[in-house]
């Protein structure tokens, strides 16, 4: 059995890549800018590879990288679809609640 990183930290670094910065993807994820940093370095941390080389302005993809963040955007675009097809599966009905009470 493989492990996989969080989620979260998934989405943290494809929205540093897809937006083009830390602090846009902070923005978007309605995040302090640390906490986008945090989350990238801790990705980087799990998977035991550099992921954005930060000496240049704006941070570039790594090798390794543009293998993650290619996975990634695939990956999260297929789960992005997948619950779009699954909220048009249900009948409307099925999405409302009906509530009643009595008094006395």
């Amino acid at each position: 059995m493989y492990s996989l990183p969080s989620l979260r930290l998934l989405v943290v670094f494809d929205k540093i890549v897809t937006l083009g910065g830390f602090g846009q993807a902070a923005a978007a994820l309605n995040v302090t800018q640390p906490a986008v940093s945090q989350s990238l370095t801790q990705l980087e941390r799990d998977l035991g590879a550099i992921l954005l080389d930060r000496s240049t302005r704006p941070a570039t993809l790594t090798k390794a990288g543009t293998l993650l963040y290619e996975a990634t955007r695939d990956g999260l675009g297929r789960i992005a679809d997948a619950i779009d097809q699954i909220e048009h599966l249900a009948p409307e009905a099925e999405n409302e609640v009906t509530i009643a009470c009595s008094i006395g």
